[in-house]
């Protein structure tokens, strides 16, 4: 696959050239880290919005009880599913 040199830089206002190498260099990097993101995603249970839902209710943020219900939800929502 040939990278160009504006590959990365497209679409910045202040562009500057990057060398092909570095491109190449930087997509791999970019597509590496991709996919440790999406493995990670698979292997930690993360809430999803039935779940975040159902622990927040109908609280609002920046409230004393919304805020309250927040900080519980955060480290207690994986457990929401079952």
């Amino acid at each position: 696959m040939a990278v160009s040199p504006k590959l990365l830089n497209a679409g910045a206002q202040n562009a500057v050239e990057v060398a092909p190498d570095q491109a190449a260099f930087n997509v791999a990097a970019s597509r590496y880290l991709e996919m440790v993101q999406t493995e990670t995603g698979y292997a930690v249970v993360e809430p999803g919005a039935v779940e975040r839902a159902m622990m927040l209710g109908s609280s609002r943020p920046g409230t004393l009880g919304g805020e309250f219900r927040r900080s519980v939800a955060q480290y207690k929502s994986f457990q929401a599913r079952q």
